[in-house]
């Protein structure tokens, strides 16, 4: 019986061992905590990065929001919407997409971007959290 209980016992280490040995690969790192750009599907050879001010970002969600809604616009590779500098990071092909319709799409979800006003209707829509504080209910 004593035999038996130590055979398991071994057993179960071992297969422990095992365990943690294949599955306990090293993580992913990266050069700061900040997540990195979200990638679009598709590449372009002729790529451009543009820089947009987004003034009226407030949250995550807000983050989430542009990034997610900007994946559906032909063209755009990949966005990062950094909120404590109110910026976002597109790389985008410029054969399919330029600035001004860049602008606009950020506008039509409901933010400023550059100079380009937020829509109204999609504004008034954003969850209280997305809104300016003088607008919040």
């Amino acid at each position: 019986m004593m035999n038996t209980k130590r055979t398991f016992i071994f057993v179960l280490l071992a297969l422990l061992t095992i365990g943690v040995v294949a599955c306990g690969g090293k993580e992913k790192t990266t050069d700061s905590d900040k997540p990195q750009p979200q990638m679009m599907m598709g590449h372009a050879e002729n790529q451009s990065h543009t820089m947009v001010k987004l003034p009226t970002v407030q949250c995550g969600m807000c983050e989430d929001t542009i990034e997610k809604g900007l994946a559906k616009v032909n063209g755009i590779v990949s966005v990062d919407v950094d909120i404590e500098e109110k910026m976002g990071h597109i790389n985008y092909d410029p054969v399919k997409i330029d600035l001004a319709s860049i602008e606009n799409a950020i506008a039509a979800l409901g933010y400023q971007a550059n100079e380009t006003a937020a829509n109204p209707g999609a504004y008034s829509e954003l969850p209280n959290c997305c809104k300016l504080p003088e607008d919040q209910n």
